[in-house]
Formats: C-alpha cells, structure tokens, sequence
C-alpha cells in the first residue's frame, strides 16, 4: 500500500538523523508534531507523497508502526503525550510551493 512506502520511512529517518535540516514545531497540539524541510532533499515519490498545494493523510498500517517502532517513538517523544502508547499514527504530507518546503505532520493516537 502507497501510504506506507519506504519513501516515508526515509523521510523520517531524515529528519531524525538532520535536525539541522529541519523545523520542527511541536507546541500546536497535544498529540502531534509538524516537520518542514526543505524541498531541495530528495524524497521518494513526491508527487504521491508530497503534494503540491495539497495534504495527503496516509493512516500508518500496523507493519509499519511495529517495523518503525525505534522511530516512532522518537517523534512521539516530542509530543505532550510521549508517556501514553499509541495506537495509531497518521502522518500527513505536502509540498508548500511558496515556501519551497516540504511538510510532514504526525499525528498520534
């Protein structure tokens, strides 16, 4: 299934392994944070992964969330909820032209 390609996993991996590279807000909502990076880093299938002008909201499947659990958990770290499990994640993407960026938003539940 597309919305939990490698390309996403990749991403993450990223954004963990760079937070130079990235702007990170996590003080909007309890349960989520929201990543900008620069549209310059090569990423698997932008078109379906980041959207131009648009949100694309891919609910993670349980394969993944067990797979990338070591990951997950880092991003849940930053969020007011670090301390409860989680058991979905949503992670919504777009590619904001104006700003030259990509944005990734993950959401637990």
């Amino acid at each position: 299934m597309g919305s939990n390609s490698d390309a996403l996993r990749n991403v993450l991996t990223f954004v963990k392994n760079n937070p130079d590279k990235v702007i990170i807000n996590n003080n909007k909502y309890n349960n989520a944070i929201q990543m900008l990076i620069q549209d310059e880093v090569a990423v698997g299938n932008p078109d379906l992964f980041f959207p131009k002008n648009r949100i694309r909201a891919n609910r993670m499947n349980r394969s993944f969330l067990e797979e990338n659990s070591h990951l997950l958990d880092y991003f849940s770290e930053m969020t007011d909820t670090s301390s409860m499990a989680f058991n979905d994640v949503w992670i919504s993407t777009s590619h904001i032209l104006d700003l030259g960026k990509y944005f990734l938003d993950l959401s637990f539940e």
